[in-house]
């Protein structure tokens, strides 16, 4: 029986209701879904607080039977750039891969689709294909049971024991946490959430956790928790505890390559006389900034805080002993190959 969280259970129940063939009462909708017949009513509720109406006939022994009548749902009118946007809004969907959000969207834009005129269409194709959006996502695809797992711990709160293949360590690492909450950043999913093992909030890249088991454990989310506002901090999904003021000097094309871009909201830069930038940013960690600042190469110099100048120093003379001997001359690995 498959494991539904909060979010897939309510899709799915709306299909299953608004299905004619399929005659549903709370106590086989429970079963189907494998949780109890209050959990249905309550589901049953929500939708009907959202204004979807959902018809309840008696038939013998006081048995309920509930159906959605879809001529009695609002049909959906949309402007074709409206339309338009919604197709080149799906370039986002590997993020979601194995999840109940891509099962719904697809299904929602093939149903789209049939009401496009003939000429939208033949529009819609040819414009499609002029216009893409890197989906960065080189993963061939999620573990089904993982993500499943992961959505129900969020959404009822309750602990999971996974088993993470970290990039730092040669043997995979069991982990007990209290997930928060899952990000989204650049085609990958996180689950950000309380590590039991390090009494800290962690962030876990999703596709690299092999397996994950949810347990009966119960947690509660911290009141004041927002994953939104936690990311807020990090340059990109991994906050920390610290508080850092991060100053970068840049200089050359990177000036007006970084400038003319927002990265993070507390973003500001000055422009020096000389043509350069000092580009600055408040930030809680400084993981992910490090290896941004790294791929400008000799174009972006750390200004402050002196802890993260001495780490891309120590970064650069690796790279300098991979590269040159104590000489700086070509080491014979570098060159091995070339004619």
């Amino acid at each position: 029986m498959p494991t539904y969280s909060a979010i897939s259970r309510i899709l799915t129940l709306l299909r299953v209701l608004a299905d004619n063939h399929s005659d549903r009462d709370i106590e086989s909708l429970a079963e189907f879904f494998g949780t109890s017949e209050k959990t249905i009513r309550r589901d049953i509720a929500e939708l009907r607080s959202h204004g979807v109406v959902i018809h309840e006939t008696s038939e013998t022994n006081n048995r309920k039977i509930y159906r959605i009548d879809k001529s009695s749902l609002p049909p959906l009118k949309f402007n074709f750039d409206e339309a338009l946007t919604l197709f080149l809004g799906a370039s986002s969907l590997p993020a979601y891969h194995a999840t109940s959000f891509e099962e719904a969207s697809r299904s929602a834009l093939s149903k789209l689709r049939m009401f496009l005129g003939e000429s939208e269409s033949k529009y819609l194709d040819k414009v499609l294909p002029r216009i893409h959006s890197p989906k960065n996502f080189s993963v061939p695809g999620l573990d089904r049971s993982v993500v499943d797992e992961l959505m129900v711990a969020v959404d009822d709160e309750r602990a999971i024991f996974i088993e993470y293949a970290s990039a730092k360590s040669t043997e995979p690492l069991t982990y007990d946490i209290y997930p928060y909450g899952m990000v989204e950043h650049k085609g990958s999913l996180y689950v950000v959430g309380h590590s039991c093992h390090h009494g800290t909030i962690r962030t876990w890249k999703v596709d690299r956790i092999l397996s994950a088991e949810l347990t009966l454990f119960p947690f509660q989310r911290p009141e004041n928790f927002n994953v939104a506002e936690y990311c807020s901090t990090a340059f990109g999904v991994v906050a920390g505890d610290d508080e850092y003021v991060v100053k970068v000097r840049f200089t050359g094309s990177a000036v007006r390559y970084v400038t003319d871009r927002k990265y993070h909201p507390t973003q500001t830069h000055e422009l020096r006389t000389d043509g350069s930038a000092i580009v600055s940013f408040e930030l809680s960690s400084l993981m992910e900034i490090q290896s941004w600042i790294l791929s400008f190469g000799s174009a972006a110099e750390v200004v402050a805080p002196f802890e993260l100048r001495q780490r891309v120093e120590n970064e650069v003379r690796q790279l300098q002993s991979i590269y040159y001997n104590a000489n700086n001359e070509p080491t014979p690995s570098s060159v091995r190959g070339q004619k």
